[in-house]
């Protein structure tokens, strides 16, 4: 929320520069100039520049804004011989959908012809915004940055008013009649923020406020207005306050940033965060603005996120299913105790070690390639079934799923697995299949194998067995030779044993009816 507070402060601060600078302005260069400077120079971008369209063409200025000349002459030089047609690169996309495109990296984007160049120079990312007049785009801004990624919304919002302060102001300069709603979009923007803006005068005295000031501290407007601001401040803070007035007005200090208190029409204090700008014109001071952050929403924020996150991390300590952050190399950075209590380990022991240490090593290369994948932007997660090497040696299996956190440049940050020990469910999908290997080679022995190897279990010879089922010996020989062919036995006892094991005969200890009968037919 803070940080939404300093980009607000920060445009308004842009474009009151260049609303200051335009006023009265007659001169293309000029107005263009007084445009790239407070932008770059407000947003700590180093390279700004504007092109002029012609006959559906763009070709530049010759109008630049460079932090560092030397740096960016190479990129001046091949900049300033292009031209684009619609369609043809970054310029050419606004001058196709009359809307302001960005190219979020250089290195990525292959319509971009100057990549190489931009690259060189320490460049990452660039934005180009349309400007119009007589209604058509008559002006192309086209800004970079060190830092990849695309641009904020507010940003976006900010040079769109930019371009509009600057589309005003070439109008002027071919004599053609401003757009009404283009100057209005400034006002629109200030009027419509949720943050409270104070605007005074050199002595303090309040000579504009937006909405949200007369709704934060219960004034109106016609209240405010000709107040001195100082008024506002509790007893305690008007001393700081007219203290970066002064810093801000000699000079010494262009933006302060702090905490304060303000009384409101009741008396009542309110906390803020208030950020406040020196206005200039013509480099001299003539006035300040502040930006006004109600504290108690940001506490009633930071209390919301604080709750967040001790649910998140109850939820993450008692998971029933291990949980971890993992850093993109593999080191365990958190742990639960679930996780802990599957493979053994404690989480100290664990945030010493990689996911690849416990690993089972063939399933090692799939797991790597998965996250390689998923490092490389080519999937946002995965899920597969891997081994772990348990702590005492054994392996347990686990259903692994695995969720990418990019940080705010959209690198990788850290990895969320969550991991369900699957071991049961293995060890009877394993059971499974034995009993359906069972069912196979049970049906692969013949019946008269059966028989023969019902009379063996019950403890029958084979000449005893051969006289029950009415063969010669040598017959049950060969049956037995069969058998054991069929069964992977070393003897005819071994195979005796596979076939009770796998319930191809009938249990000689609780089949004694059947044991009788038979020693009845021997007799």
């Amino acid at each position: 929320m803070v940080d939404q507070a300093a980009q607000r402060s920060t445009s308004l601060a842009i474009l009151t520069e260049i609303a200051a600078r335009s006023r009265g302005t007659v001169d293309c260069r000029e107005a263009i100039a007084g445009t790239l400077e407070p932008i770059c120079a407000g947003l700590g971008w180093p390279v700004g520049h504007a092109y002029l369209v012609s006959a559906d063409e763009a070709g530049s200025s010759r109008v630049w804004f460079v932090a560092h000349p030397a740096r960016y002459e190479t990129l001046r030089t091949v900049t300033e011989s292009l031209r684009f047609r619609p369609g043809e690169g970054l310029v050419g996309r606004v001058l196709d959908e009359e809307r302001t495109a960005w190219v979020a990296d250089l290195e990525s984007d292959q319509t971009f012809a100057r990549a190489h160049t931009a690259l060189a120079a320490g460049l990452r990312s660039g934005v180009a915004v349309p400007v119009f007049a007589a209604g058509r785009v008559a002006c192309v801004l086209e800004f970079f940055s060190e830092r990849a990624g695309p641009p904020a919304d507010e940003v976006v919002d900010l040079l769109a008013v930019a371009a509009a302060e600057l589309s005003a102001a070439l109008e002027r300069a071919h004599g053609d009649e401003a757009v009404e709603e283009q100057l209005s979009r400034y006002q629109r923007l200030f009027e419509s923020t949720s943050d409270a803006i104070l605007v005074g005068g050199p002595d303090g005295t309040i000579t504009d406020v937006n909405p949200a000031a007369c709704r934060l501290l219960g004034y109106s407007r016609e209240e405010l207005l000709g107040r001195n601001a100082r008024e506002l401040c509790a007893p305690e803070w008007v001393e700081l306050a007219s203290m970066h007035a002064a810093r801000g007005l000699t000079g010494q200090l262009d933006e302060a940033s702090h905490q304060m208190a303000l009384l409101d029409r009741a008396g009542n204090r309110i906390s803020v965060e208030a950020r406040t700008h020196a206005l200039r014109k013509d480099g001299k001071a003539v006035g300040l603005h502040a930006v006004l952050r109600d504290g108690r929403e940001r506490k009633r924020v930071e209390r919301a996120l604080r709750e967040s996150e001790e649910r998140f991390r109850g939820a993450f300590e008692r998971s029933p299913i291990g949980m971890a952050f993992v850093a993109p190399d593999g080191r365990w950075l958190k742990v639960n105790d679930a996780l802990c209590r599957i493979v053994g380990y404690t989480a100290e022991e664990l945030l010493t070690k990689r996911w690849q240490d416990i690993t089972h090593p063939d399933d090692l290369a799939a797991d790597l390639a998965l996250v390689q994948q998923m490092l490389d932007g080519e999937i946002a997660s995965y899920e597969l079934e891997k081994r772990y090497l348990h702590r005492d040696g054994r392996i347990v299996w686990i259903h692994l799923g695995v969720t990418l956190v990019r940080d705010a440049s959209c690198e990788p940050a850290y990895l969320i697995s969550q991991i369900q020990d699957i071991s049961e469910r293995k060890r009877a999908q394993s059971a499974a299949a034995q009993r359906a290997a069972a069912s196979a080679t049970a049906g692969a022995l013949s019946p008269r194998e059966r028989e023969v190897m019902s009379l063996l279990a019950e403890g029958h010879t084979s000449a005893e067995a051969a006289r029950a089922l009415g063969v010669s010996e040598d017959t049950v020989q060969t049956h037995v030779r069969r058998s054991m062919a069929k069964l992977d036995a070393r003897s005819r006892t071994h195979a005796v044993a596979i076939a009770l094991r796998l319930g191809m005969l009938a249990d000689p200890a609780v089949d004694g009816a059947g044991e009788a009968g038979r020693n009845r037919q021997v007799a």
